[in-house]
Parts: structure tokens; C-alpha cells; sequence
């Protein structure tokens, strides 16, 4: 089974990732919501202090996991104005072959309740490199309000990123996009000033000849959005192909 994943940013990051390579990793300190990644912590008798363990459970962990947010719709408004830099930004495409690639991805669960897991358990997982499925789960336990994201994550040890300097002056972490993922494609949002040149001119001959790039357009009768032209990279050069779907 081949599923689609879409990435919405900025335009200027997208072309980043497109002339880079890399795509940055977030953190708990990036997530909007302050509620996330914070698990209902309990105790199972660990010798650990309690006020030690509470601070652990966001901001240890900020520096030992990232994660990638994917999600499984390219036309949903709410994330187009929220990460796209409302609808000027991009959505980058990725293709996922569930039963032949383990790319870790798994999918956000949304629920009224937070995560539990016990002290002990959090305190545990401080020494190992790979991360527990109680790790993963609370990693991918979210308020019910955002289900809207539909939201997918491929989690990332901070050790596998590489550090660069923000521009306000963070640190911020990035990894090679295609050693996680499989990049096949870009989306234009329909306010974006972004053209087929630009990609083009960012991926500088570096992509697979199934490469696609789509243009959205508003639908003036409704909010959904259209396409307004899809191209295909084949041979060094841009075949328009305006009659396939994403």
C-alpha cells in the first residue's frame, strides 16, 4: 500500500529543503501547544525526586527526540493558513511504500486525555539511544481539538541531526530529508509567489524523474482549493501534466 504525506511550510524553508537537503527537526520547544509531549505523570516508587522528574518530561526530552509532522491532507485551509504562511507557503510531498520502506512513521492518536506514564518509566528511557513505544505513544498523543491536522510523525534522535544556528539565533536541528523520507514533490499554494522556476531552480537537476510539481488555485464558488497545473520533472526539463490528481 503507497500512502502520501504532506509537509506545509513556508516557501522560503521549502526551497530550503529543496536546495539543502535537509528539513528541520521539532522539538518540544517548537510544538504551539504547551499541553503537548507532557504526559500525566505518576509515581511506581522511584528514588528520583519528584520536582527532577516533572522537568524531565519536556525538557529532557527536548534534547534527546525530535520528530518530523507530516500530515495526510494537502487541501485542508486550517493547515494552509496555519504552516504554509496562510496559503503563501508550500506543502512538500512525500511518497510511502507501507510494505517495502520502514520510515518509523506512525500516526498521531487525539484524545481528551493526556498520556500516562510513570515516573520510573520516563527516568528509564534517559540512557537509551532508542526511544520505548511508551516513548512513541506519548510522542504521539494530542489534544482531541487539533484532529483537524491529521497529523503523522517520524520520531528523530537529536544525536542523528545536525545543529545550525537559527535566524534568532536558536539552534535548530536538521537531517537529511531523503535518508527518512522519499521526497517526490511540491505544492504551490495558490497566494504563493513561487513559480516552476523557482523549484526548479532549487533542486538544481537534484530530483527523481517521477518529481512533481502542482500549482493550487482558490475555487471562487466554495473554500476548497484546485488545481491550476501540475509538471513532472522528466529529462532535465518540466512536462506539464494537468489531468492527473495528486
Amino acid at each position: 500500500m503507497r500512502l502520501k504525506f504532506f509537509k506545509y511550510m513556508p516557501a522560503k524553508y521549502a526551497l530550503a529543503t529543496l536546495r539543502t537537503g535537509l528539513i528541520k527537526v521539532a522539538t518540544t520547544a517548537d510544538v504551539n501547544d504547551p499541553n503537548e509531549i507532557m504526559p500525566w505523570l505518576s509515581s511506581d516508587g522511584s528514588d528520583a525526586p519528584r520536582d527532577q522528574i516533572e522537568s524531565l518530561a519536556r525538557f529532557w526530552l527536548s534534547e534527546k527526540y525530535g520528530f518530523i509532522s507530516l500530515s495526510t491532507s494537502w487541501d485542508s485551509n486550517p493547515m494552509w493558513g496555519l504552516y504554509a504562511d496562510k496559503f503563501r507557503g508550500m506543502a512538500l510531498v512525500f511518497d510511502y511504500d507501507w510494505e517495502t520502506k520502514d520510515a518509523k512513521l506512525y500516526p498521531v492518536k487525539y484524545s481528551a486525555w493526556r498520556y500516562h506514564i510513570t515516573d520510573g518509566e520516563l527516568a528509564a528511557q534517559r540512557n537509551d539511544a532508542d526511544p520505548h513505544e511508551r516513548m512513541l505513544a506519548l510522542y504521539a498523543n494530542k489534544d482531541k481539538t487539533w484532529a483537524f491536522e491529521s497529523e503523522w510523525r517520524r520520531m528523530v534522535s537529536i544525536d542523528e541531526a545536525k545543529a545550525n544556528q537559527l535566524e534568532n539565533g536558536e539552534t535548530g536541528y536538521f537531517v537529511d530529508v531523503n535518508r527518512y523520507l522519499n521526497l517526490t514533490g511540491v505544492i504551490i499554494g495558490p497566494d504563493s509567489p513561487a513559480t516552476f522556476g523557482d523549484i526548479a531552480n532549487a533542486l538544481q537537476g537534484r530530483c527523481r524523474d517521477n518529481f512533481t510539481v502542482t500549482k493550487l488555485c482558490h475555487d471562487t464558488r466554495s473554500f476548497a482549493l484546485q488545481f491550476l497545473c501540475r509538471k513532472k520533472w522528466l529529462q532535465g526539463r518540466w512536462c506539464a501534466d494537468c489531468s492527473t490528481a495528486i
